[in-house]
């Protein structure tokens, strides 16, 4: 992705950190006048906005916009919410701080349960802490499985 210049984003958007929103302050096209909100979600949730024909996820402008640097990593949304780009609620992560903020399980995972996975006749919770999995333990049911993986999560995603 081509980087655009801090300059050169506050030329064409006005960002405003209570909201979140980008508005336009440049008519780019037709279909676009000045003072237009910017930008769409995609299939994830994420507000992607055309700059000089090239589609930014937004909480990547917004960082750009307020520090006049791209972020180092990833921009990490605190609430979860992929649409919500105030700045109160953006932060700058790893990959591996922002994978401590998961709360759905994988669409592989049968169970649905973050953290819990069969192990033949029982349920194993598991979780991941600097890139190694460590099993807690197995038990009788999935919900004593999750209850172990959020209590290990609470102690070991210091992130979240």
């Amino acid at each position: 992705m081509k980087a655009i210049a801090a300059a050169r984003l506050r030329e064409l958007l006005h960002y405003d950190p209570a909201t979140g929103v980008f508005t336009r302050l440049v008519r780019t096209s037709n279909r676009i006048k000045v003072g237009d909100a910017a930008g769409s979600p995609n299939s994830r949730g994420y507000i992607l906005i055309s700059v000089d024909g090239v589609l930014y996820p937004a909480h990547r402008l917004a960082f750009l916009w307020m520090t006049g640097e791209w972020p180092p990593h990833q921009v990490d949304h605190v609430n979860g919410v992929r649409s919500d780009n105030r700045w109160a609620n953006l932060r700058p992560a790893t990959n591996a701080e922002n994978t401590q903020n998961r709360r759905l399980a994988h669409s592989s995972n049968k169970l649905g349960l973050l953290g819990v996975v069969r192990d033949r006749k029982r349920f194993r919770a598991q979780i991941m802490v600097d890139g190694q999995r460590i099993n807690l333990s197995t038990f009788d049911t999935p919900e004593q499985a999750r209850a172990a993986y959020l209590a290990a999560k609470r102690r070991l995603h210091p992130w979240n």
